[in-house]
């Protein structure tokens, strides 16, 4: 049985459908903490199934939601004991990369430094742990198949965590997470709600 606030979907391309309703109806939630693992249809980048060895269209993703409040330290540090404790990833393998700043909506998004700090102090060394501008770690939501301009989409940082596959397969001398040349694979996404973002009058809005 699904709990009431997930509603169904026939394509399930990413993982905030299934808590819209509880995100969008905080008095009637019931609960602030989810955790699922959903069949996932990626319909939007077909094209790119093939042409490497990362891309599928179908897999299990699961994905872990607290709603209220801002746990990042907490929630960070429990993905890290699961990759590296229970999953026995290689921590020299991993690295990291956070929302370092960047434009938005006429106005100056400051660098995630709580989430940088964090990693520090799980013990990522620095030069695993890799800034990087809105294309890689600002998330907006799409504006679903209608693509309505006049929704306010919810946004907000994220940090990714990828696996050296290995270091020959470098580019160049500074090569890391956000190439595309194959070395880094993305594993792990954690991201922090934190604005609604007005896409017909190009404004931000704290939420």
């Amino acid at each position: 049985m699904l709990h009431p606030s997930i509603p169904m979907s026939f394509v399930m391309s990413a993982g905030l459908v299934q808590v819209e309703t509880s995100l969008a109806q905080a008095q009637n939630r019931r609960g602030n903490k989810f955790v699922l693992v959903q069949d996932c249809f990626r319909h939007f980048d077909l094209k790119a199934v093939g042409t490497d060895e990362v891309h599928l269209s179908l897999f299990e993703m699961p994905g872990a939601f607290i709603f209220g409040t801002d746990e990042r330290e907490n929630f960070i540090g429990a993905v890290w004991k699961f990759v590296t404790t229970d999953l026995s990833l290689d921590a020299e393998r991993i690295w990291v990369s956070y929302f370092g700043g960047d434009e938005l909506a006429n106005q100056r998004l400051a660098a995630d430094e709580q989430t940088y700090r964090t990693w520090r102090d799980i013990g990522v060394p620095q030069n695993r742990i890799v800034g990087l501008g809105k294309t890689h770690n600002y998330w907006i939501q799409g504006g679903g198949l209608q693509n309505q301009e006049s929704i306010l989409r919810k946004c907000g940082p994220h940090t990714e965590l990828f696996y050296d596959r290995d270091p020959r397969r470098k580019c160049s001398a500074h090569c890391q997470p956000g190439c595309r040349c194959g070395r880094f694979v993305e594993f792990s996404n954690t991201l922090f709600i934190s604005h609604e973002f007005d896409p017909q009058n190009n404004r931000l809005y704290p939420k």
